[in-house]
């Protein structure tokens, strides 16, 4: 098995799960200059 059927694989396996988090992470508030991103830290924990 080569490493990319190996990677190919696990994101499949877990694709929606994936999506999931990205689609909560995205939302998670994220000061932008940087200040507080306590909520978005929070999220990725």
């Amino acid at each position: 098995m080569t490493l990319p059927s190996i990677i190919g694989e696990f994101v499949d396996r877990d694709f929606d799960r994936e999506v999931q988090f990205l689609a909560k992470l995205v939302k998670a508030p994220s000061d932008n200059p940087p200040g507080d991103c306590a909520p978005h830290a929070k999220c990725v924990r």
